[in-house]
């Protein structure tokens, strides 16, 4: 990258959480590490499961297709989602860059808010 860019979570990640929780009828407990909360790579036996249980794979990807159409709102300047969104990026992207970086801080986060093109609108 050439210039400062957002950096997202990985999305839908409670999507296969919620899908064990029904299948057991227990919570499951959520990963601590925020690192270990990235793209998930799916194993054989899932993958074998969705070859032989097409209802279990239809319900995964409608419940991944759910949580994207109801996150629209983070690409909306002002609401509330979107501005968490940003807080939370903002957060987790200085945490990872660690303390005393701030120089690399300024030249990688960006000014502007997410999902807009404008940098640094007038609004946000």
């Amino acid at each position: 990258m050439r210039s400062p860019t957002w950096i997202s979570p990985a999305v839908s990640q409670d999507v296969k959480q919620s899908l064990e929780e029904s299948e057991i009828g227990e919570k499951v407990e959520k990963a601590k590490d925020p690192l270990s909360a990235s793209q998930h790579h799916f194993t054989k036996q899932e993958i074998e499961r969705f070859q032989q249980d097409p209802e279990y794979h239809i319900q995964f990807r409608k419940r991944i297709e759910n949580s994207m159409n109801n996150s629209t709102d983070v690409f909306v300047v002002g609401t509330e989602m979107h501005t968490a969104a940003r807080k939370m990026m903002q957060a987790e992207m200085e945490k990872r860059l660690g303390p005393g970086n701030e120089e690399l801080k300024k030249r990688l986060i960006p000014t502007w808010a997410p999902g807009t093109a404008l940098r640094n609108p007038p609004h946000v």
